[in-house]
């Protein structure tokens, strides 16, 4: 097609209902192509600018690099790596200095150590009476004591109606072997010993002045017996050291007397 002396050519399976349409398509810049083809001939015009396309390419990737902006990469890519290595050693010196005032920080001696067990399932009359058996007794010696009331050596004395036992003395003669309850007691035992420790006391001189047992919550289940609730058994425990030397502990039960 003609206009005005210019020569377009379009697309295949393109055809115009008007002379507008093919005005509105010259318009949108579909006919941009074409016009560059006419220009350079009809025969192989794309072929002919595609390869001159690659020609600069090429031309482009074999141009000689200047050594002065090789130079200038290296010495920015150092400048990048030494900018790296500062927050390094500023992190390592941060890290020294938290070591340092964690070293110069002194532990505050404390005079007691506690330790407490909440909801254990125990009896409160085991759990008591294991309390009376380690009271005024370094928490070494007891849990020593409790292992051996494990393996059925040594009876805890018990209060009430409770079958008679060997091997007591100041006037006991009932008693039991509590194992489920001793094995609680070790472990709280154990704790209080290494709570002691962390606040700097005398694990030598340690002696358990207060040990009792309370009651806790006890939840239920369902059951064919007891109209169909029954309670489990629950317990607190709390436990409690000082420092005290062997004179202090023999007055303390004179005047109990």
């Amino acid at each position: 097609m003609q206009e005005n002396g210019n020569i377009f050519c379009m697309p295949k399976n393109f055809c115009f209902s008007s002379m507008d349409n093919f005005r509105r398509a010259k318009n949108k810049g579909f006919l941009s192509m074409e016009r560059q083809v006419a220009e350079k001939g009809f025969s192989g015009g794309k072929e002919k600018l595609n390869q001159e396309s690659k020609k600069v390419k090429q031309e482009k990737q074999n141009l000689p690099v200047k050594r002065e902006e090789t130079k200038e990469k290296i010495e920015t890519k150092t400048t990048e790596t030494k900018t790296t290595e500062h927050p390094t050693e500023t992190k390592t010196e941060k890290k020294e200095e938290k070591k340092e005032t964690k070293k110069s920080e002194v532990k505050v001696k404390k005079e007691i150590a506690t330790v407490m067990g909440r909801d254990l399932p125990l009896s409160t009359k085991t759990s008591g009476a294991v309390c009376r058996f380690i009271k005024f007794k370094n928490p070494e010696e007891a849990i020593k004591q409790l292992e051996r009331v494990q393996l059925k050596k040594i009876a805890i004395p018990f209060r009430g109606e409770t079958p008679h036992r060997k091997g007591f003395r100041d006037g006991f003669s009932r008693g039991r072997y509590p194992i489920k309850t001793a094995g609680y007691f070790i472990k709280l035992l154990k704790s209080l010993n290494s709570n002691a420790k962390n606040n700097n006391m005398d694990t030598a001189i340690i002696k358990i002045t207060i040990a009792k047992a309370n009651l806790a919550s006890r939840p239920t289940k369902p059951s064919r017996m007891s109209f169909g609730r029954k309670k489990f058994k629950r317990a607190h425990i709390y436990i409690e050291a000082r420092e005290m030397p062997d004179n202090k502990i023999k007055q303390k039960k004179k005047d109990k007397k």
